[in-house]
């Protein structure tokens, strides 16, 4: 199966959690100085040295870190000089793309990359949380929201799920508007409450049961609608205002409700 693999282990699995939530960079070990790699400039020949000398996997961890740190254009000339090969190469390729096109603000463009990455391989989680955070920049939200909930329910433990929660918390806090409707349609058996009896007694004194009363099966039709708005007032407290209104409607018009 295609996959990036860019780290194996829960250790790694809880750097991919960390990148996801903006709390930390991708841990990278670079082969020259940080300060190297700081030019975006044509590729100096010490810099191609060391690019070439590095594994495949060390080098789609410093595109990453590159990219990151706003140096896409200098991943993009490394990728474009020594493309990424092997069994993995070509959703490597596209996630990095991916974070190139996003470096240049053309999300959209970035978003395709990561789609086509993901309609490959599902698993890639990596790629799968940087098109939830660049969904949440064009805000699509609800796009951004079913990738979110993906990752949530991958994720290796309950603190990690927290941190996925905490993005879905952010994103649900700006749209403060929420509406839903709703429709059923159910038989009934006795849609009038009335009785299966045809006289009633009154202080031992009988009455017919006219036909109002008697009980009566009917078809019922129910719906609602119900909306909400709520205002964050600090980091521990929302105000939410909500209401709704709901309704039934049986065959027989007189009995509506």
């Amino acid at each position: 199966m295609h996959a990036l693999k860019f780290a194996r282990g829960r250790k790694e699995g809880r750097a991919f959690w960390r990148a996801l939530s903006c709390a930390a960079a991708v841990a990278v070990t670079l082969l020259l100085p940080a300060q190297a790699w700081a030019n975006p400039a044509p590729i100096l020949d010490s810099q191609a040295q060391a690019y070439q000398a590095m594994s495949e996997l060390e080098r789609i961890k410093l595109l990453i870190a590159l990219c990151n740190s706003g140096q896409h254009e200098l991943a993009a000339n490394l990728v474009e000089r020594y493309p990424l090969e092997g069994e993995f190469g070509a959703n490597r390729k596209l996630f990095v793309d991916g974070m190139i096109l996003k470096g240049r603000r053309d999300y959209k463009g970035a978003v395709k990359k990561f789609r086509a990455a993901l309609a490959d391989d599902p698993k890639l989680t990596l790629v799968r949380a940087e098109l939830a955070k660049t969904l949440y920049i064009l805000e699509e939200d609800d796009s951004a929201k079913h990738h979110l909930e993906q990752l949530m329910a991958a994720a290796p433990d309950q603190r990690e799920a927290q941190g996925v929660k905490s993005f879905i918390d952010t994103i649900d806090a700006r749209r403060p508007y929420s509406i839903s409707a709703f429709a059923s349609v159910a038989p009934n058996s006795n849609i009038t409450n009335g009785t299966y009896n045809d006289t009633i007694y009154v202080n031992g004194i009988p009455f017919k049961v006219n036909g109002l009363s008697e009980e009566t099966s009917g078809l019922g039709f129910a719906g609602g609608l119900n909306g909400a708005y709520s205002k964050r007032l600090g980091n521990n407290l929302s105000a939410i205002v909500a209401g709704g209104v709901t309704g039934r409607k049986y065959d027989d018009g007189d009995l509506t409700r």
